[in-house]
């Protein structure tokens, strides 16, 4: 079957919904909205090559209680860890 390119674009244009009107809204009301544009930061956040700590890789169990965690490695940001914590294992992240 062929379609043509006009009859294409004209049934692309029947199933878009209209485009919406932009408005300025608090960032605290914008949950659920979509920008009307992109975005981009002017500068690296943090400012400098390292981020915080998130927290601990671990398996959980549900016997943490009975054994202390053996913390052996940190694994930094952009970074694989090397092997797979097991029960009683975390690694920093």
């Amino acid at each position: 079957m062929f379609v043509s390119l006009e009859d294409t674009l004209a049934e692309d244009r029947r199933a878009r919904p209209p485009p919406r009107k932009t408005r300025t809204i608090p960032l605290p009301e914008c949950g659920g909205e979509v920008l009307a544009i992109d975005i981009a930061a002017d500068r690296n956040i943090p400012p400098f090559p390292r981020a915080a700590m998130d927290g601990f890789a671990v398996v959980w169990t549900g016997k943490e209680d009975q054994v202390p965690y053996r913390v052996i490695g940190t694994v930094n940001p952009g970074f694989a860890g090397a092997g797979h914590p097991g029960p009683g294992i975390a690694s920093r992240s």
